[in-house]
C-alpha cells in the first residue's frame, strides 16, 4: 500500500510539472561606435588634430532584458518584461542608474487583449 501511495504522489508531482508552459527569452542590444573628429572646420590643414573615440548608444542605446510568460490556464497568460539600460564603454547603468530601469512591468494577456503595469517604453 505504501509503495502504491508513493508512486502515485511521484505521478501527480510529475504530471503538475509537465502541464506548466512557462518561456523566457534573454535578449540585448550593443550599440557602440566609433567617431572620427576631423579638427576644425573639417580640415586637418588648419592645424588641429585628427581624434578618435569609442562612445555607447550611436544608435538607440545598449541594453539587456528578460521577457517571459506563463500559461494559466484557460486562454490566460502572466507575462513580463524586465530591460536594462547601459553605456557599453564603461558598463555603466543609463536611466538614472536604476537596475531594469529601461523597462519592468508585469500583466496579464487573454482573449480580452492585455493589462500591463510599471514602468513601459514603446517604439
Amino acid at each position: 500500500m505504501k509503495k502504491s501511495l508513493c508512486a502515485l504522489v511521484a505521478l501527480s508531482v510529475v504530471a503538475g510539472a509537465a502541464s506548466a508552459q512557462s518561456n523566457v527569452t534573454i535578449y540585448g542590444l550593443l550599440d557602440m561606435g566609433v567617431d572620427y573628429d576631423h579638427g576644425k572646420n573639417g580640415s586637418i590643414a588648419t592645424g588641429a588634430t585628427t581624434k578618435y573615440s569609442v562612445n555607447s548608444g550611436q544608435t538607440s542605446g545598449s541594453r539587456l532584458g528578460f521577457r517571459g510568460s506563463e500559461d494559466l490556464g484557460d486562454g490566460l497568460s502572466a507575462i513580463f518584461t524586465l530591460e536594462s539600460g547601459y553605456t557599453a564603454d564603461d558598463g555603466n547603468l543609463s536611466y538614472g542608474g536604476r537596475l531594469f530601469g529601461r523597462q519592468s512591468w508585469a500583466g496579464l494577456k487573454g482573449g480580452f487583449g492585455a493589462i500591463r503595469l510599471g514602468r513601459q517604453q514603446y517604439i
